[in-house]
């Protein structure tokens, strides 16, 4: 939720502040049926799959915005991993 609070106050914001707001409003209804669920004063299942459903939504959205406005950086193995990670800018 802070993170799409950030990108709604921010003057080059990476979503249209629509879909901020609904990735914030998803995560009070996650945080409210997760504090329900937890104390068992209100058990909502359809909420917290809906919640994790739409949420993953929003955030694969300001994931492919991010990636559009830094560019995609090349991938490299890990010479000692063996892992493909992500080559950094250098400035």
């Amino acid at each position: 939720m802070a993170v799409l609070w950030a990108d709604t106050r921010s003057d080059s914001a990476l979503l249209p502040k629509a879909i901020d707001a609904f990735g914030i409003a998803v995560g009070g209804v996650a945080l409210v049926s997760g504090l329900g669920y937890v104390s068992g004063t209100l058990v909502l299942p359809i909420a917290i799959r809906l919640t994790i459903t739409l949420g993953c939504g929003v955030f694969a959205a300001l994931g492919m915005q991010i990636v559009r406005h830094e560019g995609a950086q090349p991938a490299r193995a890990h010479p000692l991993l063996g892992s493909v990670v992500a080559v950094g800018r250098r400035s």
